[in-house]
């Protein structure tokens, strides 16, 4: 294998990691708008130094792995498998609890 083959090789490589990192992304994202609208919710502390979920926000980015928002995720996917075993859409439950929070 030359070293030309070797480069469009890896160049397809990294294309195609980069196309599995969107899709792993876009599958998560309704799990991800549920659980801001959890935490936007009920989140009653003191976001100077009481609650990290904004200091774990980086250029736009949620850091999903970091405490604050892992709770909140975790208790999406909860809610995401009743709303599932019901047959409830997960992005309808969302913009209802959305409404009821004023935002919509």
């Amino acid at each position: 294998m030359t070293n030309e083959n070797i480069k469009k090789e890896r160049e397809e490589i990294n294309k195609r990691l980069q196309e599995l990192n969107v899709i792993e992304k876009e599958i998560n994202i309704p799990l991800q708008k549920l659980a801001i609208e959890l935490h936007s919710i009920h989140c009653r502390w003191n976001h100077t130094d009481g609650c990290g979920w904004f200091y774990e926000i980086c250029d736009g980015s949620h850091t999903w792995t970091s405490a604050s928002h892992l709770g909140y995720y975790k208790d999406a996917e909860k809610l995401a498998k009743t709303f599932e075993e019901n047959n409830i859409n997960l992005e309808g439950a969302t913009n209802v609890l959305r409404i009821m929070n004023g935002k919509k």
